[in-house]
């Protein structure tokens, strides 16, 4: 197909026709179209070729014809070319009259009325566009702007449609710094694992990845500088407490606990600070903060619960322990069964189920008929699906956001392995587990939900097109 450059196209000589038209007051809407006819068919026209990329850059039959005559080349039937390009190129013929006032425009219209041509649609124009020019010798793109008037014209073979309406679109403005009316935002940060082992060198390596936390921090604070947020739920196993767990230890993860209940006392005064005095922090505790319980209850039962004098919240509580009343921070206990619902149909829990095939947990969770945010499995993991009722269906979904913890053999489990030292074997893939976090926006005051996942690796993450890179290393360093 030839290619034409904008300057082998000539303005827009839609008015020339309508003058000639004008010439011809007395003449049928035949005879008036037969001023502008010739017995060369469009098919067979040798610049067919010219003709089709004129009309599939804009052009209609109109402007074609006075093209062709403007450029020395044979001449073709208006009405044939109209019908023909219409069957071949489209639906219509547009006559465009740039820069035509508006009783001109009217004078136009009914001209081309009386002349038997049935008006489509008239419409104003403004695009902005790039064209090609010669400055100093050498071919430059220059931005214009070009308006105009197109009136478009059906032909006879162009049956007249009913176009369905357009419904009326409205979008709710949110400025930067806002979310929409009644939507809450929340944060799930889940299985952190955060502990230490202490090798025969008496040094401390870190259960918890602080790259992975460090990163959530930067985008909290980004979401809570820009929109708000309004809860944020450290989901369970928080805490790793691997001395009483389980799996087989050394001595290495013993003698520690001290500086893990400081650690996520810490970690919950990091996130206070980032939502300040705004938002609520919920503390689900999971199977690795129960360890500490059930080793009171096997050991010391009569400790179960035991308190300062007055008072009934337990010394040997982790909230306790870790300062949480001091940080605002909201803790439900009773593992397996404490939840929290962020509204009627968005649940969050720490989780006791784990299936071994990808994806499976979520899919598990999905017969419960709402939205579950959960932890434990270490993976991320996301299910869509349909709760439906008499009154209808909704959109629910299952979902993890994975794990804080390192994923390389630190945190004992039935992958991992002890060297002859004392400590952990490490291994690059030795679990199947991501790290991540996981946003999810919700109605206040409603049932539904809608979640983001956010995956790091190696430290760094792209949310919302831009680049978080860890600030620490994976111990907690400054890089």
């Amino acid at each position: 197909m030839h290619s034409l450059s904008p300057a082998e196209v000539r303005p827009t000589t839609g008015l020339n026709v309508v003058k000639r038209l004008r010439e011809t007051r007395n003449l049928s809407p035949n005879e008036r179209l037969k001023t502008l006819k010739t017995n060369v068919k469009p098919s067979e026209h040798p610049q067919l070729d010219i003709i089709e990329a004129l009309w599939i850059e804009g052009k209609r039959a109109t402007e074609i014809v006075q093209y062709l005559s403007d450029n020395d080349l044979d001449p073709v039937n208006v009405k044939s070319l109209a019908k023909y390009g219409q069957r071949k190129w489209s639906g219509s013929t547009k006559l465009a009259t740039a820069d035509t006032d508006l009783d001109s425009l009217k004078e136009t219209l009914a001209e081309l009325e009386d002349a038997g041509l049935q008006i489509g649609k008239v419409a104003l124009s403004s695009r902005e566009g790039y064209v090609w020019e010669k400055q100093d010798g050498v071919n430059v793109q220059v931005k214009k702007t070009t308006t105009g008037r197109t009136i478009e014209i059906l032909t006879d073979s162009s049956p007249t449609l009913e176009r369905a309406a357009l419904p009326e679109i409205n979008v709710e403005s949110v400025k930067r710094g806002e979310k929409a009316k009644g939507i809450g935002l929340a944060i799930s940060m889940p299985d952190m694992q955060i502990g230490y082992f202490r090798d025969h060198h008496g040094n401390y390596t870190t259960l918890q990845d602080e790259r992975v936390l460090d990163v959530t921090h930067q985008i909290m604070l980004d979401l809570q500088r820009d929109e708000g947020i309004d809860t944020v739920v450290m989901q369970g196993d928080n805490g790793d407490f691997a001395e009483f767990g389980k799996y087989p230890i050394q001595v290495g993860y013993t003698g520690n606990t001290q500086m893990t209940i400081d650690r996520i006392g810490t970690e919950a005064a990091t996130v206070r600070t980032i939502l300040e005095d705004n938002g609520e922090i919920i503390y689900l505790p999971g199977n690795h903060e129960a360890r500490l319980e059930k080793v009171l209850v096997d050991k010391v039962p009569s400790l179960v619960g035991i308190s300062r004098a007055g008072s009934d919240q337990p010394v040997l509580g982790l909230d306790y322990l870790c300062r949480f009343d001091e940080y605002n921070v909201t803790y439900i206990d009773g593992y397996p069964t404490n939840e929290f619902w962020a509204n009627e149909g968005l649940q969050f829990i720490h989780g006791s189920t784990v299936k071994s095939a990808k994806g499976a947990t979520a899919a598990a969770m999905l017969p419960k008929g709402h939205s579950v945010v959960y932890g434990h499995i270490h993976r991320q993991e996301l299910v869509w699906g349909v709760t439906a009722s008499r009154s209808g269906s909704e959109n629910i979904f299952a979902g993890s956001a994975g794990t804080a913890c390192k994923i390389t053999g630190e945190v004992p489990s039935f992958r991992g392995g002890i060297t002859s030292r004392g400590g952990p074997a490490t291994k690059q893939g030795l679990e199947d587990w991501q790290q991540g976090l996981m946003v999810i926006y919700y109605e206040k005051d409603g049932t539904k939900a809608w979640p983001e996942m956010v995956t790091v690796h190696n430290g760094e993450t792209i949310f919302r097109g831009k680049r978080y890179v860890s600030t620490v290393d994976s111990e907690g360093n400054k890089i």
